[in-house]
């Protein structure tokens, strides 16, 4: 097929483009011959139609209007290659996001792929902040390890996003999209414009995108059958026990809030309603219900521009100037609240005179207790005995006789959000309990580049490149909340200033609520920053080595021999709240402005040896040295024969490398949560996690080696790449719960028990626990309640280590067929598919080795969920001014090896009973994608084109699960049926 560009040319080893069906003008489809090319991966100029030996996929701009969609993360996402959460488009608190999505090749982590813009590094590699869609001429995807010719990150490949730099005309788009239910729609306009301005060629390209949301409660079919709440809730308190007397008697029992709604009245999801707002009563504990706040895609608004000037300054210069910027605002609707008790011992007792304190003071026989008021004031008078060790000295008890003021009990909180759903609304939150918060995300890079005829090298070209790139992204920071501001807000002078009072309990009587202003200083809203740098300087000279009158028999041998420069720097400003040290989640110790830089020098070196005319040797090698001391030299060597006309054959293998980030290596401690799983207890939920940098890390490095072959005959092609990557010394944050399941081993070997933690009969005795811990053998970083030793408080982690190793071997098959039906117009096909054999990984050096493949992997850190088969089916059929084309897309089955959750979930009413893990797998998902295209209407002396088009027609659901949000998002999306049209404008 034709790729319409400057550089067109044909790839016998790249896995055939995506494009079926062409919708463009004469205009946009210009023939432009094209002696030399350079192309993603590699720096030598070829002629037109080489052979490369890496494996090379590039997407046109046809295949992107075919895809049917203008948000790159769904593109991204639909490759057969691609794979793991940070590939997403959905939120579904496992991972994945609907802000940012990276290139993941082969699921081996988003920092394994390097990601170019006109073969240049950018400081985001976020493909929802890149350039206009319409400026995007093709995308170069090298599915094969890179870094002898580009260095740090690229194991798993390299991905380019090549924009226009010369286009003649002007080009409208105009795009929307909604979904069959009506819940959510996107649109998007955006403009290209290319001329002369005088000896300038200049190309501008402008973009507006705009889409709402999708809630976990417009799709409660799926939320509702995964962990959608938390015992974690405003409502789980420690409260003092009596004696028939009225007496403490020094014990002490967990009492969820009184007011807590038993789990029966629980109210299916109704969207935009304050769903269960007064918990859920579960035997003794309150849950909390967050999965009504959430988002499986949050309303953003994106704007980008792109300009590119071209000057030809002579037959032997050319200067260029290029730049872009773009800006993604986004709305986040998370949580009321989250837990954080890790510091919840720091609030001390909650007053009993406190307003809306709802645990009233009754005897061991249930008799309601009074106190005594002898100063009037209206509060109950204490004595001067603190038998209950809770820090306030005791209530004076009259009796139960009403003869004085109803005494309520000084309780502690046991698990905590500060903020439940029947508060006031701080301003950041909405009448529904939705904690609202925005971000702004803006990326930008200038480009200044020279490309010249190197003096005394006859045939030499050169290029020097300038480049700056910045990221900066801004936001609410709305989950922290202010420590300082609720203790303040329990010890207020409940007599003389009640309305600086914090009533952390449900609340049932108005005149008892929070004011504003508690609430506000409470909430500790405050913005903040992320900002990355990133400034290169490349020489390149490419040509032909002057070996005098020797030659091979292939020809000259070509050859590339380059320099970089990198200076990276990065600066993280933290709230007002953590620089204080007053969160609520995290630790009491300060958090500074925290920054970091590093200068990387890289020098590299490709040859090309053609040592027959059918048979060409290919060897690069490149050295990279950071300031921070790491340091890395990799080869790679490559051969392709053209052993017939029909048949290439190609072969790789090479060493790469990904350096420690600036950020892995200098990031302070810091906390956030992180949910885990006890194996000694029930305990399954969220929790303070704590971790930082560690400036001991050393480089990742990794060996891959391909081979492949490319069949040719006549309009049918099929290319089929055994690719193995073994990857060892990868950083790793240790998560929380590895820590936690280390501790489990660790007692295990100490004490002999031989129970799996999983369920309540296979776990150890409240006393087993009690000797661990005394033991002194149990690790002081997992930080249990002293009242409840089954309560997980805080889990700090080592940071990031190098640990892990993974060996991915995958099968990628690719292939087109093109048939004329004469009078009836042509037939296409077109497959991409990828084939996981094996994706062997080991969390730590001495740990034992397992396969990933065909499970979902939620139990690990190291492993996405890795599909056996991974494949796009593409049909087309076009006549005259019309055009059809059809995908299928399938993902093949995975047994499901996460937690469990679904004994939890049928324990409260309104959900979906038992989420369809028919057999423990999540079934194998295919869907179908129809559009039909109208090209060539006349218009003001310009062309039109108009498509209309479904995703996933026959309106496939994702399958229910017992995690997070009720779907797996990196696999399947709960959108469901989409219908689009789209507008192009040529003239």
């Amino acid at each position: 097929m034709r790729f319409n560009v400057p550089h067109k040319r044909r790839l016998l080893c790249s896995a055939i483009s995506l494009s079926l069906l062409p919708m463009t003008s004469q205009s946009y489809s210009q023939e432009i011959e094209v002696e030399e090319v350079v192309v993603t991966g590699s720096f030598i100029r070829r002629s037109e139609g080489f052979t490369q030996a890496s494996q090379v996929t590039q997407i046109s701009a046809d295949d992107l209007l075919d895809e049917g969609t203008l948000n790159l993360g769904e593109v991204i996402q639909n490759m057969s290659f691609v794979g793991g959460p940070s590939s997403s488009i959905t939120n579904t608190i496992q991972g994945t996001s609907s802000r940012s999505t990276s290139i993941d090749l082969r699921g081996l982590g988003p920092r394994s792929t390097l990601t170019l813009l006109d073969g240049k590094r950018i400081a985001d590699q976020n493909v929802n902040v890149m350039v206009p869609t319409i400026a995007i001429q093709r995308i170069d995807i090298v599915a094969d390890g890179a870094a002898a010719l580009y260095g740090n990150e690229a194991v798993a490949g390299v991905v380019n996003f090549v924009p226009y730099t010369s286009y003649d005309g002007v080009k409208i788009e105009a795009y929307g999209e909604q979904d069959s239910r009506g819940d959510y729609d996107e649109q998007s306009v955006q403009m290209l414009w290319g001329g002369d301005i005088g000896d300038l060629d200049v190309v501008v390209a402008g973009q507006f995108r705009t889409n709402s949301r999708l809630g976990w409660d417009e799709r409660p079919y799926l939320a509702q059958a995964g962990l959608n709440y938390s015992s974690n809730a405003p409502g789980n308190y420690v409260v003092p026990l009596r004696d028939a007397s009225g007496n403490y008697t020094g014990a002490s029992a967990n009492r969820p809030d009184p007011n807590c709604a038993p789990a029966a009245d629980r109210q299916s999801y109704v969207a935009g309603a304050n769903n269960n707002p007064y918990g859920m009563l579960v035997g003794s504990t309150c849950y909390f219900d967050f999965g009504d706040t959430r988002s499986y895609r949050e309303p953003t608004d994106t704007n980008s521009i792109f300009a590119n000037a071209t000057w030809d300054v002579s037959d032997d210069l050319t200067l260029r100037a290029q730049v872009f910027n773009s800006r993604l605002y986004q709305v986040s609707y998370t949580s009321t609240s989250n837990p954080g008790n890790s510091r919840i011992g720091e609030l001390g007792a909650i007053r009993g005179e406190l307003p809306g304190n709802p645990f009233l003071a009754r005897n061991a026989a249930g008799e309601q207790l009074y106190g005594v008021d002898l100063n009037g004031d209206g509060i109950p008078d204490r004595g001067t005995e603190d038998r209950n060790n809770d820090g306030l000295m005791d209530y004076i008890v009259s009796g139960t006789t009403p003869n004085g003021l109803p005494l309520h009990e000084d309780v502690r909180a046991r698990t905590l959000r500060p903020i439940n759903k029947t508060h006031t609304p701080s301003d950041g939150h909405t009448p529904d309990g939705d904690n609202i918060s925005d971000s702004t995300d803006h990326n930008s890079r200038m480009l200044f580049q020279a490309d010249f005829k190197v003096p005394m090298l006859d045939g030499w070209e050169g290029v020097a490149a300038y480049a700056r790139s910045n990221k900066k992204l801004r936001y609410m920071s709305n989950q922290n909340y202010d420590i300082e501001a609720m203790k303040q807000g329990i010890n207020c002078d409940v007599i003389n200033d009640r309305d600086a009072c914090y009533n952390p309990f449900f609340v049932v009587d108005q005149s008892t609520n929070n004011s504003i202003h508690v609430m506000n200083a409470i909430a500790a809203r405050s913005k903040e920053m992320e900002e990355v740098w990133l400034n290169t300087i490349d020489v390149i000279l490419n040509g032909e080595l002057p070996l005098g009158s020797f030659e091979l028999p292939g020809g000259p041998i070509g050859a590339a021999v380059g320099y970089q420069w990198r200076d990276e720097k990065f600066t993280n400003t933290p709230s007002v709240h953590e620089i204080r040290g007053d969160t609520w989640i995290g630790s009491p110790i300060p958090e500074d402005i925290t920054s970091g830089s590093r200068e990387v020098d890289a020098y590299f070196l490709e040859l090309a040896i053609p040592v027959l005319s059918n048979l060409e040797i290919e060897a690069a090698v490149r050295t990279e040295d950071f300031s921070t001391g790491q340091k890395s030299t990799d080869p790679k060597f490559g051969v392709t024969w053209a052993a017939t006309d029909w048949l290439n054959l190609r072969a790789t293998t090479g060493d790469a490398f990904i350096a420690p980030s600036i950020t892995q290596l200098l990031n302070p401690v810091s906390c956030g949560l992180s949910t885990v799983t006890d194996r000694f207890s029930t305990f399954s939920a969220f929790t303070t996690a704590c971790s930082g940098g560690n400036p001991n890390l050393e480089n990742e490095t990794s060996t891959s080696r391909q081979f492949g072959f490319d069949l040719t005959f006549g309009n049918f092609d099929l290319s089929v790449t055994w690719n193995e990557t073994d990857f060892k010394n990868r950083i790793v944050g240790i998560s929380g719960q590895q820590v936690m399941n280390a501790e489990f081993e660790a007692f295990k070997a100490w004490s002999g028990f031989t129970g799996s933690g999983v369920g309540s009969a296979n776990q150890p005795s409240l006393a087993q626990l009690q000797a661990w811990l005394a033991s002194g053998l149990s690790n002081p970083d997992i930080v249990r309640d002293q009242n409840d030793l089954h309560t997980i408080l805080q889990v700090t982690t080592p940071g990031s280590v190098n640990a892990q190793s993974v060996k991915v071997t995958a099968y990628d098959i690719q292939g087109n067929y093109t048939m004329s039906l004469g009078d009836w117009g042509d037939f296409r096909v077109n497959l991409q598919a990828t084939y996981l054999d094996e994706f062997l990984y080991q969390e730590n050096p001495g740990g034992p080795v397992s396969d990933a493949v065909g499970r979902t992997n939620r139990l690990t850190g190291t492993a996405p969920a890795v599909p056996e088969l991974k494949a796009n089916l593409r049909l087309g059929w076009s006549l005259n001014n019309h055009a059809v084309s059809g995908t299928v897309r399938y993902v093949s089955a995975m047994d499901w090896d996460g937690t469990n959750y679904t004994p939890l979930i049928a324990r409260f009413a309104n959900t979906n009973p038992n989420p369809s893990i028919v057999g423990g797998q999540i079934r194998a998902w295919t869907d179908f994608d129809l559009a039909y295209t109208y090209r060539g209407i006349s218009l003001y002396g310009g062309e039109m084109a108009f498509s209309v088009g479904s995703r996933n027609l026959f309106d496939r659901q994702a399958q229910r699960t017992p995690d997070f949000a009720g779907v797996m998002g990196e696999l399947q999306d709960p959108m469901g049926r989409s219908i689009y049209a789209r507008m192009v404008y040529d003239f």
